[in-house]
C-alpha cells in the first residue's frame, strides 16, 4: 500500500480534471509514500475512452512505472554537473580539447578572457585558423609530440589578447587516440617580474661601466623604456634652493619644448617628487 505525496496530488488533480472535461492529457512524473515511509517516483499515464455519442466513459487505461532509480541518478547526475561548472567557474585556467591537426573539440567554461575569440566561434576550427602561424605551428607541434609519446608535455607561449601580450605556461596531455586536454596558465605577472630582475641586473651591470653621474642616466633611461615598453622617459630631481623640478636627462620623442626646469608641483613629475 501507498499513498500520493501530499505535494504532488494536485499533479494528478488537475490530469483527471482536463481527462473528464475531454482535454488532451500527457504523462506525469509524480511521488508517493509506501506504507513504510519510502518515498518512489512514477512515471504514470492514463487516458479515458467514451462514446462518441454518449460523452461517457467506457474504458479506462494507463500505465505506471517506477522510474525512481532513474529519478535519482539523473539528479545525482545534475548536482555532479553543478559542481563540475562551480568549480571551472573557479578557474582562471584555459581548458581546451584539441585533435592531432590542431582543431579545437571542446573548450571547458572557465577563463574565457583569455580566449582570442568566443568558444562558439572556435569550436570546429583549427588553430591555424585562430592563431598567428608561428603560435599555431608551434601548438601543433607540442600536441603532436603528446600524442606520439603519451606523455605530458609543457610549453610557454605568448598571444596577443585585446591588445595586451598574456604569457601562458601550458600542458599537453593524451585523452584519447587522436586527442589531448590542453591546459594554460596565465604567468604573465611570473614573466614581467623575471623582466625587471633582469633589467636591474642589466642595469646595475652596465652602471659598473661608467663613472660619471652624466654616463649613467642614459644608461638607467635606456632600460627603463625598454622594460616598460615606452617611447620615453625623463630623469628629474627636485632643485631643494628653489623647489623646481630640474629635467636632467631625456630619452625618446619627448615633448616638443619641455622646459628644463618646472615650478614646483607643476605637472606629473612635480606631484611625485612632493
Amino acid at each position: 500500500g501507498s499513498i500520493v505525496h501530499p505535494d504532488d496530488r494536485h499533479l494528478l488533480e488537475e490530469r483527471n480534471r482536463r481527462d473528464l472535461a475531454g482535454e488532451e492529457v500527457e504523462a506525469i512524473t509524480h511521488r508517493i509514500v509506501r506504507k513504510d515511509g519510502e518515498i518512489r517516483w512514477l512515471y504514470n499515464f492514463g487516458k479515458s475512452v467514451r462514446d462518441e455519442s454518449t460523452g461517457k466513459t467506457v474504458r479506462f487505461y494507463g500505465a505506471v512505472q517506477d522510474i525512481t532509480e532513474r529519478k535519482l541518478a539523473a539528479e545525482k547526475l545534475a548536482a555532479s554537473e553543478s559542481e563540475l561548472r562551480a568549480l571551472f567557474a573557479g578557474m582562471t585556467d584555459v581548458v581546451i580539447v584539441y585533435d592531432a591537426d590542431g582543431r579545437y573539440i571542446k573548450i571547458a567554461p572557465t577563463h574565457f578572457a583569455n580566449l582570442l575569440r568566443p568558444p562558439d566561434e572556435m569550436i570546429g576550427k583549427t588553430v591555424h585558423e585562430i592563431l598567428p602561424k608561428e603560435q599555431a605551428d608551434y601548438i601543433v607541434a607540442k600536441i603532436g609530440e603528446a600524442i606520439q609519446t603519451s606523455q605530458s608535455v609543457s610549453s610557454e607561449y605568448a598571444l596577443q589578447i585585446d591588445g595586451k601580450e598574456i604569457w601562458f605556461s601550458a600542458s599537453a596531455s593524451q585523452l584519447s587516440e587522436n586527442t589531448v586536454v590542453w591546459v594554460a596558465h596565465d604567468i604573465t605577472n611570473r614573466k614581467q617580474h623575471v623582466r625587471e630582475l633582469e633589467a636591474i641586473a642589466a642595469v646595475s651591470a652596465a652602471l659598473r661601466t661608467t663613472a660619471t653621474r652624466a654616463e649613467m642616466l642614459p644608461v638607467i633611461l635606456d632600460h627603463l623604456t625598454d622594460l616598460l615598453q615606452a617611447d620615453t622617459a625623463a630623469f628629474a630631481m627636485r632643485d631643494i634652493v628653489t623647489g623646481e623640478t630640474v629635467i636632467e636627462a631625456v630619452q625618446g620623442d619627448f615633448v616638443a619644448g619641455l622646459r628644463a626646469r618646472l615650478p614646483a608641483a607643476e605637472g606629473l613629475s612635480g606631484q611625485v617628487i612632493n
